[in-house]
C-alpha cells in the first residue's frame, strides 16, 4: 500500500516519519488512520497541510532532538486518548520517526498503563525509541510521577 511506512505499535496506533506527499497522506488514510499527533518543529505548516487533508491534528511542535514539554504532553496525550477512545486510529510522527516520536508513544503507553520497562519493551524492535538524555529523563520524571498518582489512587 504505497511507499509510506507505517508501525503500528497497538491496533489504534501506528509511528512514522513525517508524510511530504499527498500520496503519503493518501497512504496513511487507506490505513484508517484519521488523527495524526504532528511533533515536527522542523515543517511549521505540515500540521495545515495534515488538516486540509481531512485529518485531525494535534501540532505539539519539538525541536529536533528535544523532549516536550511535560504540561504540553499530556495535554496532546489528552487528545490522542479521545481520539482513541471515539474509535479513530492514529498516526504519532516527528521528522524521522525516531527520537521525539518514541518519546511521546512510551509516555502514551506509559498512560495506559504500562511502566517504562514495558513501554520500552513494545518499541523496542521499532525505529521509535528515545533517543537522548532529556527524552529518556523525561520518560523517568513521567514514570515516578504517574506511579505516585496511582499509589494516590490506590489510598
Amino acid at each position: 500500500m504505497g511507499g509510506y511506512e507505517l508501525t503500528w505499535i497497538t491496533g489504534d496506533l501506528a509511528a512514522g516519519h513525517a508524510p511530504l506527499s499527498y500520496d503519503d497522506l493518501d497512504v496513511i488514510r487507506a490505513h484508517g488512520i484519521h488523527a495524526i499527533v504532528n511533533l515536527c518543529g522542523e515543517y511549521c505548516d505540515l500540521h495545515e497541510i495534515q488538516q486540509d487533508s481531512g485529518f485531525a491534528v494535534y501540532y505539539l511542535p519539538i525541536a529536533d532532538e528535544c523532549a516536550p514539554d511535560m504540561g504540553e504532553m499530556e495535554k496532546a496525550l489528552d487528545w490522542l486518548g479521545r481520539q482513541i477512545l471515539s474509535g479513530h486510529k492514529a498516526l504519532v510522527h516527528c521528522r524521522f520517526g525516531v527520537g521525539r516520536t518514541g518519546t511521546f508513544l512510551s509516555a502514551y503507553l506509559m498512560r495506559t498503563g504500562m511502566d517504562l520497562k514495558a513501554a520500552e519493551k513494545i518499541l523496542k524492535n521499532t525505529r521509535a525509541n528515545p533517543s537522548n538524555y532529556c527524552q529518556w529523563k523525561l520518560l523517568r520524571q513521567y514514570n515516578k510521577r504517574l506511579k505516585t498518582e496511582r499509589g494516590r489512587t490506590r489510598e
